[in-house]
């Protein structure tokens, strides 16, 4: 399983909203299925397979959330974010601003594709009919 040093190591590499797939594909070979983040206390659950979890601290103040959510700030807010124009604290402070209270990253998918490609692997050394199979059921 990943540990939380880890996690922050991955996540120190991270300078702005642009450096975000390169640690969402960290994160992923740690195996880590998806985490959520709590933009009112900045607490964050990571969690793995088998009901692996756990938690930490962002760092950033407590927010006040807004009552009311204003999705089109939000869009335009988390482009601004992605293009690197903003920082972690100010992106979570923008979400509060605009009513967003957490986010969840599901990464799932990629495990579920990353099982079968490491099952097709495996099943490579047993027989080339099964991988055949294994394939056409994968992208059809």
């Amino acid at each position: 399983m990943f540990t939380l040093e880890q996690i922050k190591h991955a996540h120190s590499q991270v300078k702005s909203g642009a450096d975000f797939p390169s640690y969402i594909q960290a994160i992923k070979e740690l195996w880590v299925s998806s985490y959520e983040v709590s933009v009112r206390d900045g607490t964050v659950v990571y969690s793995g397979l088998d009901n692996f979890q756990i938690s930490s601290l962002t760092g950033i103040n407590p927010l006040s959330i807004s009552n009311i959510l204003d999705a089109e700030q939000f869009k335009s807010d988390l482009k601004n974010h992605q293009n690197g124009n903003t920082d972690y604290p100010t992106f979570c402070n923008d979400c509060a601003k605009s009513g967003i209270e957490k986010w969840i990253m599901d990464l799932r998918i990629w495990l579920v594709r990353t099982l079968i490609l490491l099952r097709i692997r495996f099943s490579l050394k047993i027989s080339q009919v099964k991988i055949k199979r294994t394939i056409l059921v994968l992208f059809s």
